[in-house]
């Protein structure tokens, strides 16, 4: 019997849409959040978050999309201001032998299934401001991209039978990442840093009628960090400076997610999923210490993550509901933000959340 979520979340969205029946979905609205989180003071830790996405139909070989989105906002903060982000906006041409895009892209050949708290944990999804040329043919798929200032790549994807394998590769040339620096007063702030940059990733998915399973590794490498000077608040035009020489001569990362996603429960309405997840990756600490304390080399240390959640889906509505456990072998994680006496950040090797994701399509 289905349960009473689905139920309602199932007759809501039929409310929603005027029970159209239509089969082909143009758009989607992405709401998530945490609810709770060890760190927080009062463990209360609602602080939303929304994407939003748009793709016209092929009309004359031209089509358009585009994702927006807008960063999670901390309730009760008097200095919130809307910060609306463009993750993806391009218009497509079909050709003969393929499609030539142009615009802010998104270059996986295939999206991420992970559940969105895994998705945090993972690094985000690579772009590029330029031009994909993409082609399919058959079960194999191939697209090379480049853009600005100096980005270049590929991806290729396969499908066997019920398996799908993709490998992405994107290089680029001073990069601008941001890293913690210890500032003047004492206070750890992010500070932009430039570095010629290679990232890669490998995922596979594994799709059944009753069992559906993901992996998605992620390499990245950069070499030696340079200090960003900006000439231009407007433009964005900024100088190159010279090597950081407090900061590693160089940084390699690795992250590594895998997910399993097993039906509870089936009707015509619906289907009830339990989704479990695990995730690890290198990546920067923040802890009080020197700059080189505050990065785990590689095979220095990792952080892993483990989650479960219960998903309700139909064809234009989905929610999920789950609660993470994040562990680090060194303390990092705030203790409900509690100090010593003295003054001390409390610091845990674990903490715990408890989080919600709903998508609606239409």
């Amino acid at each position: 019997m289905k349960t009473t979520l689905t139920r309602a979340l199932s007759f809501s969205a039929l409310l929603a849409f005027g029970m159209s029946g239509e089969a082909w979905a143009q758009g989607s609205l992405k709401i998530n959040s945490t609810l709770l989180d060890t760190e927080s003071a009062n463990a209360w830790a609602f602080s939303p978050s929304a994407e939003f996405a748009f793709s016209t139909p092929v009309k004359a070989a031209w089509a358009a999309s585009t994702q927006l989105r807008l960063p999670a906002i901390q309730l009760n903060d008097t200095q919130a201001s809307l910060a609306l982000r463009v993750k993806e906006a391009l218009v497509s041409l079909e050709l003969v032998e393929g499609t030539v895009s142009a615009g802010r892209i998104l270059v996986r050949p295939e999206s991420t299934s992970l559940n969105e708290i895994a998705k945090g944990f993972m690094r985000s999804e690579p772009v590029v401001d330029g031009f994909r040329l993409s082609s399919l043919k058959g079960n194999t798929s191939w697209s090379i991209f480049a853009g600005g200032p100096w980005v270049l790549g590929f991806s290729l994807g396969k499908s066997v039978e019920k398996t799908k394998f993709s490998l992405l590769y994107r290089g680029e040339r001073n990069k601008i990442s941001t890293y913690p620096t210890l500032s003047s007063d004492g206070l750890i702030v992010n500070s932009p840093r430039a570095a010629h940059t290679q990232e890669a990733e490998l995922s596979v998915k594994v799709s059944g009628e009753k069992f559906n399973i993901e992996g998605l590794f992620q390499l990245m490498n950069q070499g030696l960090q340079r200090k960003i000077t900006k000439v231009d608040e407007v433009w964005g035009e900024q100088t190159v400076g010279a090597v950081d020489s407090v900061l590693p001569r160089s940084y390699n990362e690795y992250r590594v997610g895998a997910q399993g996603k097993m039906i509870l429960d089936e009707s015509a309405e619906g289907q009830d999923w339990l989704v479990l997840s695990w995730a690890s990756r290198t990546a920067p600490r923040f802890h009080d210490g020197t700059e080189e304390q505050k990065f785990f080399r590689q095979g220095g240390g990792n952080d892993s993550q483990f989650a479960a959640a219960i998903e309700s889906s139909n064809p234009i509505f989905s929610a999920q509901v789950g609660t993470s456990l994040e562990y680090s072998p060194s303390p990092k994680y705030l203790y409900f933000a509690k100090r010593s006496d003295s003054g001390d950040r409390q610091l845990l090797k674990a903490k715990a959340n408890l989080w919600m994701s709903t998508r609606i399509k239409f």
